[in-house]
């Protein structure tokens, strides 16, 4: 099977978030058997610069093969081009929002009758579509009466987004499936030495409001215990960003927070071994790709309570959700991780080992997808 991927960013890239991260985890599950060819631009997220150490044509990332382009070059003649060349069983694109690349690969893809499938990325949650509300409602009518979405089907990563995308884009449930997102391989954290009265935490995400990272600074800067926080993630609204910061101003002596920038995919798995936890007192997540790969290199997480696909590690009793409009939970949660010392530490970790190898099963995820991709690649 040859699949052709579109997604506005790929490694190196450092600044587009947790689609790169499942796109990559997703190649070398798949890569052994399928022919992965992935189109995305040729520079970071709002960085003009383009990358370096890449050549025109074909480049090999891993078990894909990756053509990055200059924004000029998203055409729907320069996908024809593309893809008439490749002649893909399937195209798989990640993000429905994506306009400048989408646009011209749905016209693409429907003037060749190449079958898509579309992965929202959490984009039509409620609360996402809340913001700048009449531009999606424009933009979403428009594919509707354009007929670009009329031989699409959706991926759908938890049950709530499959009700998002029916409710939303008015689709029949035979085009919606039913995929979780492809976290890293577990890997065992090497440093596990830990401190009674002291933590060391870390947030990993796009700096936007509805990350609420000014939520994990608060509860830090409430907290009794020592706290260290350090943040990771691509700074993209000066404003929320500017209301960080003044928060971080205000720590006191137990407290120490820190702005650490964007890092790529990879090195963020490499840097979670160094920490006793991951907060993430996300607004909402389809998925939660950075808790996911947070829990699978032993690094137990504080997260917001009925806003991801991960509430039941509280009663796996290996991390700990916290109701949003309870904010002083979060507190609590990283006072009581603090108090721990090594022995029941390492007994957390052993809970959330055992929580991890019974909720991520790789080969059900593989034949899971190389089932979609093919039964998608037969429309016609």
């Amino acid at each position: 099977m040859k699949l052709a991927v579109s997604y506005s960013g790929y490694l190196p890239g450092e600044k587009y978030g947790g689609p790169v991260s499942s796109l990559f985890n997703l190649t070398e599950l798949l890569g052994g058997e399928v022919q992965i060819y992935i189109i995305c631009c040729d520079h970071d997220f709002k960085d003009p610069t383009p990358y370096r150490d890449v050549h025109e044509g074909w480049n090999r990332v891993g078990k894909a093969q990756v053509m990055y382009l200059p924004d000029a070059e998203f055409t729907s003649e320069r996908y024809r081009e593309i893809l008439s060349r490749l002649k893909p069983d399937a195209v798989y694109i990640s993000s429905i929002f994506s306009a400048s690349t989408n646009l011209p690969l749905l016209r693409a893809a429907r003037k060749l009758r190449l079958p898509v499938l579309l992965a929202p990325r959490g984009e039509l949650n409620p609360d996402a579509l809340g913001r700048k509300a009449a531009k999606k409602k424009a933009y979403l009518l428009y594919l509707k009466l354009t007929g670009l979405l009329r031989r699409v089907s959706f991926q759908a990563t938890s049950d709530g987004e499959k009700k998002d995308i029916q409710r939303t884009l008015r689709v029949s449930p035979d085009r919606v499936y039913m995929i979780p997102n492809v976290p890293a391989l577990p890997e065992p954290k090497l440093r596990s030495t830990k401190r009674a009265g002291e933590v060391k935490l870390c947030f990993s995400g796009r700096l936007v409001e509805n990350k609420n990272l000014h939520v994990a600074i608060g509860a830090c800067l409430m907290a009794k215990e020592k706290v260290t926080l350090d943040i990771y993630g691509a700074n993209e609204d000066a404003t929320y960003w500017e209301r960080c910061r003044t928060l971080m101003e205000k720590a006191p002596q137990n407290v120490r927070i820190e702005y650490k920038g964007a890092v790529a995919p990879s090195r963020m798995r490499q840097l979670y071994g160094e920490y006793d936890a991951l907060i993430s007192p996300t607004q909402f997540e389809n998925y939660g790709q950075s808790i996911a790969e947070a829990m699978l290199h032993d690094v137990p997480v504080i997260i917001s309570r009925g806003t991801t696909p991960w509430d039941e590690v509280e009663s796996a009793s290996c991390g700990w959700t916290v109701p949003l409009d309870e904010p002083e939970g979060f507190t609590a949660a990283i006072d009581s991780l603090a108090r721990m010392d090594q022995a029941a530490y390492e007994a957390l970790l052993e809970r959330l080992r055992r929580y991890c190898s019974g909720r991520f099963d790789y080969a059900a995820l593989k034949s899971q997808y190389l089932a979609a991709f093919e039964q998608v690649g037969r429309i016609k």
